[in-house]
């Protein structure tokens, strides 16, 4: 056990077979990594600097009894545990890397968090939160599931041939996401999908169920992609919309809020 522990440039991992239970007091990670594969690492806070790395693995468990700030990366891989004592994990500014289920309450972001999935995961929270993230990309594997919360992202989106899917909570993107080969956006249960700069889908399907489509901007839906709202979901324009998608679109309710809604040549 100790009271602060500074690696001095040094890494340290404990294997994924270890039941070891290390208490390193305040943490100072400005540049190190720290790997727990295996067995629980006990801090009492501290941070990690912006070229820092701590990664707890699928046998592993970060317990913390004091407010920890994450500058460079926070990587929780599928099945870590974390207990925060009523403490929080600031990642603003830094990276969050994530794999499987993970409850988001005690971790806070800002516009210039990376999200990063690693394979799969599935984010919630169960406290009405938000978690506001910079970008989001898939270091591997295809999916992203958020629930119970609201997620903002403030830059550009690719997906391909990924999928994204919000229940009960507002998904908003505040530049333009791309969807390409045959990508999927889904929000449900009383969701809202917010475009605050339009969004081009190409040859990918954006679904809403029970949800608020709320859109500005142009938006673009190509190469037999699709835009389908089921009959309990909703249009509410933002701003001044343009709509190009072929064939027929079938909008159970729309509130244009004294916006203008422009139908591409294509539309029927």
């Amino acid at each position: 056990e100790f009271d602060t522990f500074v690696p001095n440039a040094k890494n340290l991992e404990l294997g994924s077979n270890s039941t070891a239970e290390v208490s390193l007091g305040n943490l100072n990670l400005p540049s190190s990594s720290i790997d727990v594969k295996g067995g629980s690492l006990n801090i009492t806070g501290g941070s990690v600097g912006a070229n820092g790395n701590l990664e707890i693995g699928g046998a592993g468990g970060l317990s913390i009894e004091g407010n920890l700030a994450v500058t460079g990366t926070l990587n929780l891989n599928d099945g870590a545990s974390t207990t925060y004592a009523g403490n929080k994990i600031d990642v603003s500014g830094g990276t969050l890397e994530l794999a499987g289920t993970h409850s988001l309450n005690s971790i806070t972001t800002n516009a210039q968090t990376k999200l990063k999935i690693n394979n799969s995961a599935n984010i919630s929270r169960t406290d009405s939160g938000f978690n506001n993230f910079s970008s989001l990309t898939f270091n591997s594997g295809n999916s992203l599931s958020a629930s119970n919360m609201n997620l903002t992202i403030a830059g550009t989106v690719s997906l391909s041939s990924q999928q994204l899917s919000q229940s009960n909570g507002i998904l908003t993107f505040q530049s333009v996401p791309s969807l390409t080969n045959s990508s999927s956006l889904s929000v449900s249960n009383g969701g809202e999908l917010v475009l605050q700069n339009g969004g081009t889908f190409n040859g990918s399907s954006v679904q809403l169920n029970a949800s608020v489509f709320k859109p500005t901007g142009t938006v673009s839906v190509t190469n037999g992609g699709t835009l389908t709202l089921n009959e309990t979901s909703s249009v509410v324009l933002l701003g001044d919309t343009t709509l190009n998608q072929a064939g027929t679109v079938s909008w159970p309710e729309l509130d244009l809020g004294g916006k203008k809604l422009s139908l591409g040549s294509t539309v029927s």
